[in-house]
């Protein structure tokens, strides 16, 4: 999720702002800013310049009747690396039938003067998540995850949540976010849904683990009606740091409609995008957020994209049997 790479004088602010020992995320504090973290996507045409027509995608839906065909089942496809920089990534994910998890473990754990692995954590409470939708299903998701944490409460460490499925029932995306891990649903060369991040203030998004508050008070759960033919790309922020929506777009016009494709290409994409000096969206939100912080203001402005474990899962919405 966050730092310990380029420009360390950069990240000294975001180091004491990155993981739950803080005492903000300890006592609770609650501050919902849905623009945190929402990739500034563009007009939403492939190939549009990055630097035009910029605005906001909501937690919201742009399309709001479902027509055509009950969708009965998602094909997925995954990419993960970790950053360049770092032995191994602090990122998680999983796939269970119709449903697809990531967990963004935060970075602010490895850094200080006593270090801590959260690998164990980060297995833990992926496997634990893991196992409670393979009984449970999408049902009481906020209660999964909750009761999901406290089995792994003796292990160091906090993530950021999201996971999300078809619930074949009534033909419906389900799921639950914490942080900043986004979703999108994307129809006919457009995003049509996009969740909204969840964070106490910039670059610290609501977690849970140690020392954070419980689930229960930082979850956001969504729905939205899905179309067979739809994409669904659920991330961590190393995606969304580094992509515009029209990156997004480019690349699943690229996969020939296979989600193993579509993974690779958006995956690679971002990687090459985290190193490139080209307009990111962190590089827009860190600049936005600098002139109105003192505390950023004492850095250099951050130009180009964002290094980062990259976690994503593509799927493609289908029916019939």
């Amino acid at each position: 999720m966050v730092l310990g790479f380029v420009a360390a004088s950069r990240w000294a602010f975001l180091r004491t702002t990155a993981n739950c020992n803080q005492s903000l995320c300890g006592v609770g504090r609650r501050l919902f800013r849905d623009w945190e973290w929402i990739n500034p996507t563009l007009d939403l045409v492939a190939g549009a310049s990055c630097r035009r027509s910029r605005r906001w995608v909501m937690s919201r839906s742009t399309e709001d009747e479902n027509g055509g065909g009950a969708p009965t089942r998602v094909e997925f496809g995954t990419f993960s690396i970790a950053d360049p920089s770092k032995v191994k990534s602090e990122d998680r994910f999983f796939v269970v039938g119709n449903t697809g998890a990531v967990l963004d473990g935060v970075g602010g754990w490895a850094t200080g003067n006593q270090p801590v692995d959260i690998g164990p954590f980060m297995d833990g409470l992926s496997h634990q998540l893991r196992s409670s939708i393979e009984i449970s299903g999408l049902d009481n998701l906020t209660e999964q995850v909750d009761l999901s944490v406290q089995k792994v409460a003796q292990l160091a460490g906090s993530t950021t949540v999201l996971i999300a499925g078809l619930d074949t029932r009534d033909s419906t995306l389900r799921g639950v976010i914490i942080g900043d891990s986004l979703l999108a649903v994307i129809r006919k060369n457009r995003i049509v849904y996009q969740t909204a991040a969840g964070s106490y203030s910039f670059n610290f998004p609501f977690q849970v683990g140690m020392n954070c508050s419980p689930p229960r008070e930082v979850a956001q759960l969504f729905d939205f009606r899905l179309q067979v033919g739809d994409w669904i790309l659920l991330a961590t922020d190393g995606l969304w740091d580094n992509l515009f929506g029209n990156d997004i777009l480019a690349c699943l016009a690229e996969s020939d409609e296979e989600p193993d494709t579509a993974a690779k290409v958006l995956g690679s994409f971002t990687l090459k995008l985290s190193a490139s000096d080209r307009l990111s969206p962190f590089e827009h939100n860190w600049n936005r957020e600098a002139a109105k912080d003192p505390r950023l203001r004492k850095y250099r402005p951050w130009s180009g994209g964002k290094p980062d474990d990259i976690t994503l899962i593509v799927g493609k919405v289908s029916g019939g049997l």
